[in-house]
């Protein structure tokens, strides 16, 4: 893997500059279209800050939520920078799916409170999510987190930062869930452009991305992202999801039909 290159003798890791490309790139993007619909582009950008402080939190919360098995460790800790040292440990990383929960509950929270057109912006999040977590799945491939199974078809994952990996190749499920991603944003730009699905569309996508990143997970190699009920974490989440998708989709083209 490439995680890292010089400029100016400091290393600058590419999961960062992929992840702030895909911030960029999916911001702009949407607070384009909240502005094409007809509405404040301020008040878009603050909604946005604040599902990054949703994605921050749930994405590093469910995180330390798989390592539950080693809580005992800040038992353990003799000191408070032991305590510190364990947390940032086991709270260290983070999840897609706990950073999208989050974002979910930080978004929702903040189209109550803040009365913006709810279906506006859940179809712009539609394209936000994706388009943000193709450029950062490209970010985990050169970091060389997130990795695949031994394949024949792949890549060696030499100079890991997270484990060694020594010279087996790895199958590529970090480019294979961008290129997923960036197919869910064709679609939902279609969708958009000939006015499909309104208000509906996030619901399309979490059902879309819930039956890829089910599939996906057999293809992970990486074994820190916990398992439940003899599925991964992701898997187990991925089903939930999926369930409500389905029901909220069921529910608003009901009241859509109702409407016309």
């Amino acid at each position: 893997m490439f995680p890292v290159f010089e400029l100016f003798g400091k290393e600058i890791p590419l999961y960062a500059i992929f992840a702030l490309i895909g911030i960029f790139v999916a911001g702009i993007t949407f607070c384009v279209y909240i502005k094409k619909c007809g509405y404040d582009n301020n008040t878009a950008i603050v909604f946005l800050l604040i599902l990054g402080v949703g994605v921050v939190i749930g994405g590093h919360l469910l995180f330390g939520i798989t390592n539950i098995s080693k809580f005992y460790l800040f038992g353990e800790a003799k000191a408070f920078g032991e305590f510190m040292k364990t947390f940032a440990t086991l709270f260290g990383g983070s999840v897609f799916y706990g950073g999208l929960l989050g974002a979910c509950i930080a978004g929702l929270i903040f189209m109550k409170l803040v009365k913006v057109p709810k279906d506006v912006y859940l179809d712009g999040c539609a394209f936000f999510a994706p388009l943000f977590h193709a450029f950062a799945r490209i970010g985990c491939f050169f970091a060389g987190c997130c990795y695949g199974i031994e394949s024949s078809f792949g890549f060696i994952c030499a100079n890991n930062k997270y484990i060694d990996l020594g010279n087996v190749r790895r199958f590529p499920v970090q480019l294979l869930e961008s290129m997923e991603n960036f197919l869910i944003v064709g679609l939902i730009a279609i969708l958009m452009k000939k006015k499909k699905l309104k208000g509906r569309l996030f619901y399309l996508y979490l059902l879309i991305y819930s039956v890829c990143r089910f599939i996906n997970e057999f293809l992970r190699g990486d074994e820190i992202r916990g398992f439940v009920l003899g599925m991964s974490t992701s898997q187990f989440i991925s089903i939930f999801i999926f369930a409500i998708s389905v029901i909220l989709l069921v529910i608003t083209t009901q009241k859509s039909k109702k409407q016309d």
